[in-house]
């Protein structure tokens, strides 16, 4: 695995959108007990429960139930990053003292224990694991930053342009290393918008 790798039990602060989960964090004494809660999956039937209460109930019961569903969206993100590929994990599966890769179509009925950096599901049990951006994520991480850096300087010298007269000079500067979609997140990072031109200019 590549060397950014951390256990399961940091993966929120690595992984995790970060201002949802300070958001969480803010709602529980400390850390541990925050980690503990997106460590339980609640039963159906409590959601049910709690998302009736919320649709009738007092501003606690609303509170609550938007609270849940932000730790569910988090947990349920980083697994489809891990389903994806994006994410790779390593662990132990017991009576196996070797640590091997934790195939990602598991993903989809393993239930993450941060506490304890495990996860079961479906049969299978994984201890110690470790978590990593895949070889494919950190490359396309990086050439999204070549792509800012590049965006910056040209906006400096030649101001304000269209996105689709940008998107032609990337792809011949970064060639294959940048997909329309790293471009796009790219764009949206200098210009603080995703389509359309930048503010203050006219199209030509």
């Amino acid at each position: 695995m590549p060397g950014n790798e951390v256990p399961l039990s940091a993966a929120p602060e690595r992984f995790f959108d970060q201002s949802r989960w300070t958001e969480v964090l803010g709602c529980y004494p400390d850390r541990a007990q925050a980690i503990d809660a997106i460590s339980r999956s609640d039963p159906g039937l409590l959601r049910y429960y709690q998302q009736q209460a919320a649709a009738t109930g007092s501003p606690r019961a609303r509170f609550d139930d938007g609270l849940a569903h932000t730790r569910e969206a988090l947990v349920s993100e980083f697994k489809a990053r891990l389903t994806a590929g994006e994410l790779v994990a390593t662990g132990i599966q017991p009576p196996s003292v070797t640590r091997g890769t934790i195939p990602a179509e598991l993903w989809d009925t393993l239930q993450p224990d941060f506490v304890h950096s495990a996860a079961s599901g479906a049969g299978f049990t994984f201890v110690a694991i470790r978590v990593a951006e895949s070889e494919a994520a950190s490359q396309r991480d990086d050439v999204i930053g070549e792509c800012i850096a590049w965006l910056q300087a040209r906006r400096q010298t030649h101001g304000e342009e269209l996105k689709k007269g940008l998107w032609p000079l990337a792809s011949s500067r970064f060639a294959a290393r940048l997909t329309t979609r790293s471009f796009d997140l790219a764009y949206s990072a200098v210009y603080q918008r995703t389509r359309g031109r930048p503010r203050g200019t006219a199209e030509k």
